[in-house]
């Protein structure tokens, strides 16, 4: 059985850090990015079956930008889209949830937290 595959997308080390150990004690390989250009050139070969993208990121893209161009790309269809938000919660989830999101989850969280909200996701979509 092949293993899953994870893209991590935030300009914060530690947060991919803690994200990222997370994911792998559960079994996923995990890819890296700091901003949104670095993390769309990351998706292919094999497509991940999830991606984690912080809504403010640096550079020409913000995470919404990136969750609205994975969404536009049929190879992305599948793939459960969680947002993670600092900041304003509410609009935060309202402009994620419009670009295609799954979930907006709020920093900071518990990696135990935030792996019971993405585990949900995963056996929904591996359900429908």
């Amino acid at each position: 059985m092949s293993a899953k595959r994870a893209l991590i997308v935030d300009d914060n080390a530690l947060i991919r850090d803690i994200i990222d150990r997370t994911l792998k004690a559960r079994g996923f390989d995990t890819v890296q990015a700091e901003n949104a250009i670095a993390g769309w050139k990351s998706i292919d070969n094999p497509m991940p079956e999830l991606a984690v993208i912080d809504v403010m990121l640096p550079g020409e893209m913000d995470g919404v930008g990136l969750c609205k161009l994975m969404r536009n790309d049929p190879r992305c269809k599948d793939m459960v889209i969680v947002m993670i938000t600092a900041s304003d919660k509410k609009r935060e989830a309202d402009r994620s949830i419009a670009a295609g999101a799954d979930i907006l989850i709020g920093k900071p969280f518990s990696p135990k937290q935030f792996w019971n909200q993405v585990d949900s996701l995963i056996k929904d979509r591996r359900v429908q």
